[in-house]
């Protein structure tokens, strides 16, 4: 019998159970030892021993005081020759009741466990052996909670002691508590109460009993229900979800939820976010894990703690995640760009396929899995976001396949510094294929990792006690899935850059800085934590040991440097297995669209071995053409046209394999297939040797004089200094660039010059990225000049500096063509004695830098004359008149001061948004509409201040606009916000 097949979209997997409880007592001395581990049985490739049959005559007797406990308040001796006692089996147990096990030990720590063991059940085996607290006598309590899944594949629920050891541990006073439910602690620290009514509970109750039948969680967009979230004072609109690909996510009545906020709402700066049980990532190891990242620049999500409640009755302290929108990218000081992953939908259904039905796989999970946006439809929507992942999907598909330099693919920089630090930190679980999370990066045309799901006690194809480079070396043949973690290792500037950071972070004095920094935070956490999880201690020697491991491995590591590590490592070609289960293969075929929009066919990928035919079309109208006699298409084809098909409206393509009888829905991709092009690198490699033509090379200085005319765009590797002289006169044309990696140094006079012009009106820009020093620029006039815009690489400024400090004194802009006259981003600069005169839109855009801006005037501006987003920025003794829009703009959390300051002639003077503070004083504001404007535009951020210091206000139109919850502060008066839908009202950007 035939049957229709429609690859599923997602299957998230299984889990194990595991909870811990304590108390305090002031009659105790409590323990501050290292975090609780639970053991796993040997089938599941953890640690741990199963309780033999055998060893049932040791079952002791324990009398019931009632219904819901048990007490055993006798001594017994375990060793080698009796290692199991207090043994006592429970029958009558219940879906959801939770048991809260205790017992007082005397003897090695480590040795001596407390077990719960769920009888034929090999995913139900819960051990402790981590001490609450310790008597006066030396006794020490341990306690082990554990909660009863729903349908549950154990008859019997077995309780008993074991000494795992050489020596003589003794036990006393088993008690056994059985509850209905486990009651959380509360909170004086405020809690997200999340509000969601009953047919939306019943709907996620269903969901959660589906996965415990399934042994995994199976989520969708159709699973959202509606929620309403409290936080303090502020009540918001939000969408809820189960969250979790483990089922320890959905233990008892704390499960994960994935929260999306609804519009104009926004908590703790973030649109998307998780809520999780701090035991499922490592309590404070994961949180501390971040920060790391996050103060040595690399991508990372937010991540912190705070009590919960559902409907008003507390599930104790979670711990919160920032999921993947752009407000992950701002926070990390970044511009807007998409973040991408595989897909995980085949990688859960081998899961699934080997919980139901026993079947394994080895598969080249990558090839089965497509490459995706985070939020894909509102990239889809937007059309520069668009093209930017159509980019990045082209560079992770070059990745994955090793067709390019790592250079030409990453931020060479950034990748080496979340290596080393994976090492440092121990976060390998990020570094699996289907948790690496990809940024690309727009201003530079390159992906940068994105620290995510660290999980420090869990590691991926990383060998125990080995850093990642170690594990190049041993890994003489690789499959493609060790190759993307392995590969970066055959490219010595990463290697070098990836040795400095290690030596840097391995350093004592690194981590002791990094840990007294953050010990008044991690003390106060504990505190949180510690009322729902007594046990837990964060333990920072596992990190200082782990960093000394490997600084003492340094010096061998740097014997490597030129040595290309693993370039001659050879790779396992990975093929698709022929005997796949139905629900596999769909995974290995892929439908395309043409590359452009004069290519109509659509163009089929296929992985799997055996030869394929189509046999018809499903279209958006449901309408099902069948084909006949259409020729075989043979198995592993590469772009196989599919002819008249009419492929704007096809949804799916119906597919048989040969020898199955089964019909194949293959879904058409909405986007066109990842191939070996970026426009950055065909820029590069068309342009690689145009310096040499033109710069004269003296040692590491490029030199550069006269009177040239340039079409063709120049680009200058990293390792140099550049060197303008004074009178150099260099005219663009014909759409050429400047790009160096390298600082500049132009050094003009007052009486000569260097003028850098585009007579045609058509120069892509004069950019400098990641230059690894300062550039600076003197008497220099840089005059119609447009942006760099090649092939869907664009930025905003005729002039951009991106992580490239710079010094500028009399600099004029004039007669720009594009959005930004100059645009600087994530650098340090200083400003002065310079000119913007007649700018096409906006003259200085300042992008998380900090700097100054003194003795400087801007004339006849069509925008803002001066805009500053995550900035800090001192600006003096400025003018600007005749702005079209603002004079002076900040948002994102700026912190601007302006002093001396004239500003004429401008819709509004000076504004201030989203959590910035703009402090103005001794300046002149005069014959403008407005004269200051504070508001929130954007709803993850908040309002905004304004200090008004000693300044002269002249025929102003209207009085000063403050929306409701931002201020502004005058001499010593105070304005509190009335006004609303200020954004709206001014169409502020």
């Amino acid at each position: 019998m035939m049957r229709l097949v429609f690859r599923n979209l997602c299957f998230p997997l299984i889990c194990l159970f595991s909870g811990l409880i304590c108390s305090s007592d002031s009659n105790f001395i409590d323990l501050t030892g290292n975090q609780s581990t639970t053991l796993k049985t040997p089938g599941l490739n953890m640690s741990g021993f199963r309780y033999p049959e055998e060893h049932n005559n040791l079952q002791g007797t324990i009398p019931i005081f009632d219904d819901n406990h048990y007490f055993q308040d006798n001594v017994i001796k375990l060793n080698k020759d009796n290692p199991y006692g207090f043994t006592h089996s429970i029958y009558d147990f219940r879906e959801e009741e939770y048991f809260c096990i205790s017992v007082w030990r005397l003897g090695n720590n480590e040795d001596g466990i407390l077990v719960a063991d769920g009888i034929d059940d090999d995913k139900f085996y819960m051990t402790q052996n981590k001490p609450v607290r310790i008597n006066s006598g030396g006794w020490q309590q341990i306690i082990l909670e554990i909660h009863i899944p729903p349908q549950h594949h154990f008859r019997e629920l077995r309780i008993y002691t074991w000494n795992n050891g050489e020596s003589d541990i003794y036990f006393k006073d088993l008690k056994i508590e059985r509850y209905p439910q486990k009651n959380y602690p509360e909170f004086e620290q405020t809690s997200l109460e999340i509000n969601i009514d009953s047919f939306a509970i019943k709907k996620l109750k269903a969901i959660r009993d589906r996965a415990f039948k399934n042994g995994l969680l199976e989520t969708g967009e159709n699973d959202y229900v509606k929620a309403r979230l409290v936080y303090g004072k502020d009540t918001l609109k939000a969408k809820i979800r189960l969250k979790g690909d483990w089922l320890d996510h959905l233990t008892g009545s704390k499960w994960s939820f994935r929260i999306k906020m609804r519009k104009n709402d926004a908590w703790k700066n973030m649109r998307s976010f998780s809520v999780q049980s701090p035991e499922t990532r490592g309590f404070l190891d994961e949180w501390f894990t971040h920060r790391i990242f996050a103060a040595e620049d690399v991508l990372t999500t937010r991540y912190g703690f705070v009590p919960v409640k559902l409907n008003g009755k507390s599930l104790g302290i979670y711990a919160y995640e920032e999921h993947f929108d752009k407000q992950l990218i701002e926070s990390n000081k970044r511009r807007e760009g998409p973040v991408l992953k595989f897909s995980e939908e085949i990688f859960w259904t081998v899961q699934r396929l080997f919980i139901t039905k026993k079947e394994s796989y080895h598969l080249p999970y990558t090839k089965g899995s497509d490459i995706l946006p985070f939020k894909k439809s509102r990239t889809q929507k937007n059309k520069i976001l668009f093209n930017d992942f159509l980019i990045a999907q082209n560079l992770l598909y070059q990745y994955e396949n090793d067709l390019k330099p790592l250079n030409d693919i990453f931020d060479i920089e950034s990748y080496a510094k979340y290596y080393a630090l994976t090492d440092i930190t121990g976060a390998y679980h990020g570094l699996a294929w289907h948790n690496f999370r990809y940024y690309y990066n727009p201003v530079i045309s390159r992906l940068e990792p994105v620290a995510f799901d660290c999980y420090t006690s869990s590691g991926v194809n990383i060998e125990s006690n080995n850093t990642i480079l170690e594990s190049a070396q041993k890994s003489k043949i690789v499959t493609k899935f060790d190759n993307m973690i392995l590969m970066p290792f055959k490219y010595d500037d990463f290697l070098n850059d990836y040795l400095y950071y290690l030596t840097k972070y391995s350093q004592t004095s690194y981590l002791n800085s990094v840990y007294m920094s953050l010990k008044p935070e991690i003390d106060s956490l504990e505190i949180l934590i510690k009322k729902e999880f007594g046990y837990y201690h964060f333990n920072i020697s596992s990190y200082k040991d782990n960093s000394q491991k490997i600084y003492n491995k340094l010096n061998s590591f740097k014997k490597l440097i030129g040595k290309s590590v693993y370039a001659g490592h050879k790779i396992r070609k990975t093929i698709v297995e022929k005997n796949l289960s139905d629900e596999l293969i769909p995974y290995f075929i892929k439908i395309y669209k043409g590359r452009n929009e004069n290519d109509s066919r659509l163009y089929l990928t296929s992985y799997y071995p055996e030869d394929l035919t189509l046999t018809g079309y499903v279209y958006a109208n449901s309408t099902v053409i069948c084909r006949k006699g259409c020729n075989t298409i043979p198995g592993s084809s590469e772009n196989y046209p599919l002819k008249n098909c009419g492929s704007d409206s096809v949804k799916y393509v119906l597919i048989k394999v040969s020898g199955r009888d089964t019909l194949f829905s293959i879904p058409v991709f909405k986007w066109n297939k990842p191939f070996n092009y970026a426009p950055y690198q065909e820029l590069s490699d068309r342009c690689k040797l145009n310096y040499q033509k033109i710069f004269i090379r003296d040692k590491n200085n490029l030199i550069i004089e006269g009177r040239l005319k340039i079409d063709k765009t120049i680009i200058i590797p990293a390792g140099y200094k550049v060197i303008i002289k004074s009178g150099t006169e260099l005219n663009f044309t014909n759409k050429s660039s400047f790009i160096s990696y390298s600082p500049v140094n132009i050094g003009g006079t007052e009486e000569h010059p260097v003028k850098i012009t585009s007579s045609d009106g058509t120069a892509m820009g004069f950019n400098i990225f990641l230059a690894r020093g300062k550039s600076t620029l003197n008497n220099v006039i840089f005059d119609q000049f447009n942006t760099l815009d090649y092939k869907g690489w664009k930025l905003t400024g005729a002039v951009n500096f991106y992580e490239s400090d710079v010094v500028m004194n009399h600099v004029t802009f004039e007669n720009n063509r594009c959005e930004d006259a100059l645009n600087i981003i994530k650098s340090d600069f200083s400003i002065i004695n310079c000119a913007f005169d007649n700018i096409f839109s906006d003259a200085f855009d300042s992008d998380f830098s900090e700097g100054k801006i003194t003795n400087t005037h801007f004339r006849d501006i069509a925008n803002d004359a001066v805009d500053f987003s995550g900035s800090k920025v001192l600006v003096s003794d400025c003018e600007i008149n005749n702005a079209g829009d603002k004079g002076i703009s900040c948002g994102e959390r700026s912190e601007i001061t302006v002093e001396h300051v004239s500003i004429n002639k401008t819709n509004i003077a000076v504004a201030s948004k989203d959590l910035s503070s703009l402090t103005i004083s001794n300046s002149l504001i005069t014959n403008s509409e407005y004269s200051f404007v504070a508001f929130r535009k954007k709803p993850e951020y908040g309002e905004a201040e304004i200090y008004s210091i000693n300044n002269s206000l002249n025929n102003i139109t209207n009085g000063p606009v403050i929306e409701k919850g931002s201020m502004l502060y005058i001499e010593e008066n105070q304005i509190c916000g009335t006004d609303t839908k200020v954004a709206e009202r001014f169409y502020i950007k």
